[in-house]
Protein backbone atom coordinates (compact mmCIF):
# COMPACT_ATOMS: atom_id res chain seq x y z
CA UNK A 1 0.00 0.00 0.00
CA UNK A 2 3.06 2.26 0.47
CA UNK A 3 4.43 1.97 -2.72
CA UNK A 4 0.56 2.88 -4.19
CA UNK A 5 0.17 5.83 -1.94
CA UNK A 6 3.57 6.79 -3.22
CA UNK A 7 3.09 6.56 -7.31
CA UNK A 8 -0.47 7.84 -6.86
CA UNK A 9 0.72 11.18 -4.95
CA UNK A 10 4.09 11.00 -7.60
CA UNK A 11 1.42 11.21 -10.41
CA UNK A 12 -0.34 14.07 -9.08
CA UNK A 13 2.86 15.75 -8.52
CA UNK A 14 3.60 14.87 -12.47
CA UNK A 15 0.42 15.75 -13.77
CA UNK A 16 0.95 19.17 -12.23
CA UNK A 17 4.26 19.84 -13.51
CA UNK A 18 3.15 18.76 -17.54
CA UNK A 19 -0.08 21.10 -16.93
CA UNK A 20 2.61 24.38 -16.29
CA UNK A 21 2.09 24.08 -12.33
CA UNK A 22 6.08 23.28 -11.98
CA UNK A 23 6.33 25.48 -8.80
CA UNK A 24 3.04 23.56 -6.93
CA UNK A 25 4.24 20.23 -8.12
CA UNK A 26 8.05 20.61 -6.74
CA UNK A 27 6.45 22.10 -3.26
CA UNK A 28 4.61 18.88 -3.21
CA UNK A 29 6.86 16.38 -4.28
CA UNK A 30 10.17 17.86 -2.41
CA UNK A 31 7.89 18.15 1.04
CA UNK A 32 10.67 17.23 3.70
CA UNK A 33 8.22 16.95 5.88
CA UNK A 34 5.87 14.54 3.39
CA UNK A 35 8.64 12.15 3.28
CA UNK A 36 9.37 12.20 7.19
CA UNK A 37 5.77 11.60 8.25
CA UNK A 38 4.54 9.50 5.36
CA UNK A 39 7.31 7.11 5.59
CA UNK A 40 7.49 7.22 9.28
CA UNK A 41 3.99 6.88 10.52
CA UNK A 42 1.22 7.46 8.77
CA UNK A 43 0.96 5.98 4.75
CA UNK A 44 -1.68 7.24 3.84
CA UNK A 45 -0.65 10.93 4.13
CA UNK A 46 0.81 10.80 0.88
CA UNK A 47 -2.12 10.14 -1.36
CA UNK A 48 -4.16 12.41 0.82
CA UNK A 49 -1.90 14.97 0.58
CA UNK A 50 -2.13 14.09 -3.34
CA UNK A 51 -5.67 14.27 -3.31
CA UNK A 52 -5.18 17.92 -2.16
CA UNK A 53 -3.12 19.02 -4.76
CA UNK A 54 -4.82 17.81 -7.01
CA UNK A 55 -8.04 19.42 -6.04
CA UNK A 56 -5.76 22.97 -5.95
CA UNK A 57 -4.95 22.16 -9.07
CA UNK A 58 -8.47 21.19 -10.27
CA UNK A 59 -9.16 25.03 -8.91
CA UNK A 60 -6.42 26.71 -10.61
CA UNK A 61 -7.55 25.11 -13.59
CA UNK A 62 -10.99 26.29 -13.15
CA UNK A 63 -12.72 22.89 -12.48
CA UNK A 64 -14.38 24.43 -9.54
CA UNK A 65 -17.29 21.57 -9.25
CA UNK A 66 -14.94 19.00 -9.30
CA UNK A 67 -12.37 20.86 -7.24
CA UNK A 68 -15.42 21.02 -4.53
CA UNK A 69 -16.12 17.22 -4.51
CA UNK A 70 -12.79 16.51 -4.33
CA UNK A 71 -11.87 18.35 -1.65
CA UNK A 72 -15.63 17.21 0.26
CA UNK A 73 -14.20 13.57 -0.75
CA UNK A 74 -10.82 14.17 1.10
CA UNK A 75 -12.72 15.68 4.08
CA UNK A 76 -14.30 12.78 4.70
CA UNK A 77 -11.31 10.69 4.77
CA UNK A 78 -8.92 13.00 6.90
CA UNK A 79 -11.00 15.33 9.19
CA UNK A 80 -7.61 17.87 9.66
CA UNK A 81 -8.53 18.71 6.12
CA UNK A 82 -11.51 20.67 7.50
CA UNK A 83 -8.88 23.32 8.96
CA UNK A 84 -9.09 24.27 5.41
CA UNK A 85 -12.76 24.77 4.41
CA UNK A 86 -13.73 27.68 5.28
CA UNK A 87 -10.46 29.54 3.77
CA UNK A 88 -11.15 27.28 0.40
CA UNK A 89 -15.13 28.00 0.58
CA UNK A 90 -14.05 31.84 0.11
CA UNK A 91 -11.63 30.73 -2.63
CA UNK A 92 -14.62 29.01 -4.34
CA UNK A 93 -17.45 31.56 -3.61
CA UNK A 94 -15.07 34.12 -5.02
CA UNK A 95 -14.19 32.03 -8.23
CA UNK A 96 -17.35 30.53 -9.47
CA UNK A 97 -19.83 31.98 -7.54
CA UNK A 98 -19.32 36.11 -7.16
CA UNK A 99 -18.37 36.35 -11.25
CA UNK A 100 -21.56 35.03 -12.51
CA UNK A 101 -24.73 36.77 -12.78
CA UNK A 102 -26.93 33.39 -12.22
CA UNK A 103 -25.03 33.19 -8.90
CA UNK A 104 -27.77 30.84 -7.22
CA UNK A 105 -27.21 28.47 -9.74
CA UNK A 106 -23.81 28.83 -9.15
CA UNK A 107 -24.13 28.30 -5.53
CA UNK A 108 -26.10 24.76 -5.99
CA UNK A 109 -23.42 23.49 -8.51
CA UNK A 110 -20.93 23.56 -5.85
CA UNK A 111 -23.33 22.49 -3.01
CA UNK A 112 -24.98 19.82 -5.40
CA UNK A 113 -21.27 18.58 -6.00
CA UNK A 114 -20.25 18.42 -2.43
CA UNK A 115 -23.08 16.96 -0.73
CA UNK A 116 -23.03 14.09 -3.48
CA UNK A 117 -19.30 13.13 -2.50
CA UNK A 118 -20.37 13.17 1.22
CA UNK A 119 -23.00 10.73 0.29
CA UNK A 120 -20.91 8.40 -1.18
Amino acid sequence: TVVLTELASLGVAVRAATAGDAKSALVFAGSGALLLVDHVHFQYNGLLLGLLVYALFMLRRGDHVKAGALFALLCCAKHLFLTLAPVLAAVFVAAHVRPRSDWLRAFLELAGASLAALAL
